[in-house]
């Protein structure tokens, strides 16, 4: 499952999982329930610093400036050899971002993955969202509050009617 994940420096997260998503929707809808499922950056212990001024809570909480995020786009193994033209996972969230308006996106290059897994083609992608496009996007498309029952008020030992 997609989570987000701290990097060197509390101002860019990465992405991670998205390859575990039918589709880029459903990515998106996981990213937004961890970064405004709970409140966008409300304040928490942070760094361990509770005290700290200004503090808005841990990295991963709220919606970032910048977030990373990669996959694969295209591999040539066991015989197979899927053309430079396939899009991957990450190239869909990349084009759904722009789509949907909610964020600048920039593609880097794709490339051999040398280190690991040379038959593997990868790119990386950076996002920094547009705060309140994304905020609109999961009001629409987040999940929605589940219906309540509002009890009559009635005194104690009196029978209310309940709308069962």
């Amino acid at each position: 499952m997609l989570y987000i994940q701290g990097m060197s420096t509390c101002a860019v997260q990465e992405i991670v999982g998205i390859s575990y998503h039918k589709t880029p929707q459903d990515a998106m809808v996981h990213i937004c329930q961890q970064t405004l499922g709970k409140g966008d950056c409300a304040p928490n212990r942070g760094y361990g610093i509770p005290d700290l001024p200004g503090n808005k809570g841990m990295y991963c909480s709220g919606l970032g400036e910048n977030y990373v995020f990669h996959g694969v786009e295209a591999y040539t193994y066991k015989g197979a050899n899927n053309s430079d033209d396939q899009v991957g996972y990450a190239s869909r969230l990349a084009a759904f971002i722009t789509e949907n308006k909610l964020g600048k996106v920039v593609a880097g290059k794709k490339v051999a993955n040398h280190r690991y897994h040379t038959e593997h083609h990868t790119r990386v992608f950076l996002w920094n969202p547009d705060r309140e496009a994304v905020k609109a996007w999961w009001t629409k498309n987040g999940p929605k509050p589940k219906a309540s029952i509002v009890l009559p008020e009635a005194p104690i030992g009196v029978q209310a009617d309940i709308p069962f």
